[in-house]
């Protein structure tokens, strides 16, 4: 008897919502999904407590989640884990030329100012793309922190613009076919871009392994300018593989603009020159508030390898030839150790 309607429905005014929750009615919203793709993917909900956001990253062709983050808005987080490229070269897209065609675009450059190379870009969440063309850095197999693949970094500075999204303007309301669909920017999805409107602190994560000590630095710049860091936690080293985290603030109004991966090694004595590689994976971003877990697949199986909890440390699964899981690692700043293990054989 204590039942109420969440809709109530009149002739006059058609469906509506009941008013006064507190007093007439018992029903709140839990989750309100503010942002989709275009597969119907919920990429960002509020909750009902205090308007927190959530969101949750989507890869291998938007398939499979590989962050979910709590405390954050969708274009406040980024994660990479290099394993979605094609090794050597760069990612292969299908996008749309014309209306009604498709183009197969395979390694090769797609950063112009056409707008068929801004969809294609538009399938990945940050612009890290433009990094792994020219010179000679490279989606490798050699090295990986979890996973298969890793990025291998050249010599030099690779930089990877962090832009905000371009403005798109509103097209104002007009007698039109209601078959014609007229996008507004607040239709469009934002991708990887931090600019608060108060001052912000985030979180930058990775891991890196070097040929030579100290070979890798990371530079943060807002606006053009070199911003100040600090270490968030001690230097950790695990199996060879170097943990990089740094803490920055961005003032309101501020926009992040690049972030530097340095290879800082540049010759030998010898006459030609030899490149020492440094490697670079596991790379996450986010406020300093918000808590994310990442995932890592198998690019071909689709297998889960890996999950990296809240402090880019990882737990590590195992696959026998049936892709049956035989072992659980993690990895801690002591090293890896073995969760469990499983064993089975069969009666004949």
């Amino acid at each position: 008897k204590d039942y109420v309607p969440y809709w109530t429905h009149t002739a006059s005014s058609g469906w509506a919502k009941r008013s006064k929750p507190e007093t007439t009615n018992p029903w709140t919203w839990k989750d309100s999904i503010t942002l989709t793709d275009l597969f119907g993917n919920a990429l960002e909900s509020v909750s009902a407590l205090n308007d927190i956001k959530n969101c949750v990253l989507y890869d291998y062709t938007r398939e499979l989640p590989v962050a979910v983050a709590s405390n954050a808005a969708y274009n406040e987080v980024v994660f990479d884990g290099f394993e979605d490229y094609s090794e050597d070269s760069y990612v292969t897209l299908t996008c749309e030329e014309q209306p009604g065609t498709h183009e197969r675009v395979s390694n090769e450059p797609i950063f112009t100012d056409s707008w068929t190379d801004e969809i294609c870009e538009s399938y990945r969440h940050w612009r890290v793309g433009e990094s792994l063309l020219g010179g000679s850095n490279r989606i490798s197999s050699q090295q990986s922190h979890t996973g298969n693949k890793s990025l291998m970094l050249g010599l030099g500075v690779t930089s990877i613009s962090v832009t905000s999204p371009p403005d798109y303007n509103d097209i104002a309301e007009a007698p039109r076919p209601k078959r014609v669909f007229y996008p507004k920017s607040t239709d469009f999805v934002r991708n990887f871009h931090l600019s608060p409107t108060t001052d912000q602190d985030y979180i930058i994560s990775l891991w890196t392994k070097e040929s030579i000590k100290e070979q890798f630095e990371l530079k943060i710049y807002a606006d053009g300018n070199l911003l100040s860091t600090t270490v968030e936690n001690k230097s950790v080293t695990v199996d060879g593989w170097r943990k990089i985290s740094i803490r920055f603030t961005l003032a309101a109004s501020s926009s992040l603009s690049s972030i530097q991966l340095i290879n800082k090694f540049r010759y030998t004595n010898r006459t030609v020159p030899k490149i020492m590689p440094c490697y670079v994976d596991d790379i996450v971003i986010h406020p300093v508030d918000a808590v994310v877990n990442s995932y890592v697949y198998d690019r071909d199986k689709k297998r889960l390898m890996a999950v990296l909890n809240p402090n880019n440390y990882a737990t590590f699964y195992e696959y026998d030839k049936e892709g049956t899981l035989v072992r659980q690692k993690a990895e801690t700043d002591r090293g890896i150790m073995t969760l469990g293990e499983v064993k089975q054989g069969y009666k004949h």
